[in-house]
């Protein structure tokens, strides 16, 4: 157990992946961005390496006690550091941490995220009283909730779905702020209907409980279907002990207020082109967790509105750009918040990306001086590696269903399965699937990262999402926004499940064997074989 200052960043076996690169961030933000101490910054935080995780297997799956004794004193200290105290609002604003799961191989979307840990009914009618933001304690407070009973109780988010919907509630992020009580009492209702064998039901209120319980949880998500099937689909694979570390982090609230408070994605390259150009997801007035999610779809702005709307966290972010690339020699994928106009780096890691745009990006920055032509052709050399495939250049008999926007640049083949669960019964079965996603909010489950799973298409989405940036790691053909030929809608929501649309071109293949190419961005049929083959013999 270990404070980012004291860490060391190059025990990335013990650190994990994630909790290395916060704690390298942490300490040289300011040797690097010196001229800007006020304006950007790594938040503070402890890391549990990935010892705890043995500790916490060994001992049947719990804690044991000592660990949780300094656990609380890591705590202590970083009460401390930050002024602020855990379950102590007289600074308005109490210590609320963040839990982050992280291997010491990256697996995006794989181990379980617990945010606003640290809140409960007494905490937060504090707040209320002292004056802060209606909206942003209570949709925090939502937050908060919602994530416990997903991670912690195991509580799958299409229950939390149905909730909003019975509610007649919008996307995540939009609620009316009169809705939140509401939602409140309903997601408490809904946790306790729902209890869990070892943490029972209900939303913890006591606070240290509480936090125990959310680290226990995640370190159970190490061992959970998703975890499991991202490690089998990694070359070579990754040993189950391996373990996971646990961060956590002091949390900055990117839903603070309305017109100083951000948060989003940005990718310092096109993960598709590789052209040395920002890809920026944000949403005002929100947690970061929405956008990686897939969560929120119609809110989400992109790099121009950025600049036009903050141009002084713009240019932070670009100076960022430029700082972090020189410094890991390669394109990056960084999350971050923006609280009361200060950009805060929640973390960063290498920007999964198409073998094309690989090459292009690395020589690019082999040409900008940020890398040398030694590391550039590694880092090629091992994209190279990985399996990917495309429709044959001759290929010209199919009839194209639908059209969406490509993320990644590789095609395949499968049976058209509509709904995850479908899809994973025909990949039980021996079968390759293409699955058409069934809900209308971003799904990062086992399905990405099965290898039967042969690519994914969705009505909805975001390219900065977890799903996404597993797509592209995996060399999946992932089409997001997509829509019939025939311009009838794929998908009809209804307040129960969502189906089908029986009058679609498309819903008379479900079952069929299809391809989707993500170079030309569309899903199509064809009675012709053998129409792949590996882009490195092209």
């Amino acid at each position: 157990m270990v404070p980012f200052a004291h860490a060391d960043p190059a025990q990335v076996g013990k650190l994990g992946a994630k909790g290395a690169k916060l704690v390298e961030d942490f300490q040289h933000v300011r040797e690097v961005f010196s001229d800007l101490q006020d304006g950007i910054a790594v938040p503070d935080g402890f890391i549990l390496t990935t010892d705890i995780w043995r500790q916490y297997h060994e001992n049947g799956d719990r804690l044991p006690a000592e660990v949780v004794t300094h656990i609380l004193e890591e705590l202590q200290a970083l009460e401390e550091r930050t002024g602020r105290r855990f379950g102590d609002v007289s600074g308005r604003v109490p210590l609320v941490v963040a839990v982050r799961g992280g291997a010491p191989v990256s697996l995006p979307g794989a181990i379980g995220t617990v945010l606003n840990v640290g809140l409960n009914d007494d905490i937060v009618d504090k707040m209320l009283a002292a004056g802060e933001d209606r909206r942003f304690v209570l949709s925090t407070y939502v937050n908060a909730i919602r994530i416990y009973g997903e991670v912690v109780l195991d509580i799958p988010y299409q229950y939390f779905y149905e909730v909003i919907q019975k509610l007649g509630l919008g996307e995540e992020g939009s609620y009316p702020v009169e809705k939140l009580n509401d939602l409140i009492v309903a997601y408490r209702s809904l946790l306790d209907a729902n209890p869990h064998p070892r943490f029972h039901g209900g939303f913890e209120m006591d606070l240290p409980r509480q936090l125990t319980n959310v680290i226990e949880g995640v370190l159970a998500s190490w061992m959970a279907p998703t975890a499991m099937e991202a490690r089998r689909s990694r070359q070579p694979k990754v040993p189950d002990d391996m373990g996971t570390a646990i961060i956590v982090q002091s949390m900055v609230f990117g839903n603070r207020d309305e017109y100083n408070s951000l948060s989003g994605v940005f990718f310092t390259r096109n993960q598709r082109t590789g052209a040395n150009e920002p890809v920026i997801e944000w949403a005002p007035r929100i947690q970061c967790d929405k956008i990686v999610s897939g969560k929120i779809r119609k809110q989400l702005r992109q790099a121009a509105d950025l600049e036009n709307g903050f141009p002084d966290i713009y240019q932070r972010l670009l100076l960022a750009k430029e700082r972090f690339e020189a410094r890991a020699k390669r394109p990056l994928d960084m999350e971050f918040t923006v609280e009361h106009r200060k950009l805060y780096i929640l973390q960063r890691r290498p920007l999964r990306m198409t073998f094309n745009a690989t090459v292009r990006s690395m020589w690019d920055l082999v040409d900008e001086g940020k890398t040398n032509i030694q590391i550039a052709s590694l880092i090629i050399n091992t994209a190279l590696e990985q399996p990917e495939k495309v429709l044959r250049d001759a290929f010209t008999d199919y009839q194209v269903l639908a059209r969406g926007e490509p993320i990644t640049d590789s095609a395949d083949t499968g049976i058209l399965a509509f709904g995850t669960e479908d899809a994973l019964d025909l990949a039980r079965e021996g079968h390759d699937v293409i699955l058409l996603r069934r809900r209308p909010y971003g799904e990062t489950d086992v399905a990405v990262n099965h290898p039967r799973i042969r690519g994914i298409i969705r009505c909805d989405g975001n390219t900065t999402g977890h799903e996404a940036v597993s797509a592209v790691a995996y060399s999946k053909p992932y089409l997001i926004n997509v829509r019939s030929v025939d311009d009838e809608p794929l998908i009809i929501w209804t307040d129960e499940d969502p189906r089908l649309n029986p009058a679609s071109q498309l819903a008379g293949f479900v079952g069929k064997s299809v391809f989707v190419d993500g170079e030309r961005g569309i899903l199509g049929f064809t009675e012709a074989t053998d129409i792949l083959e590996d882009r490195k013999f092209r």
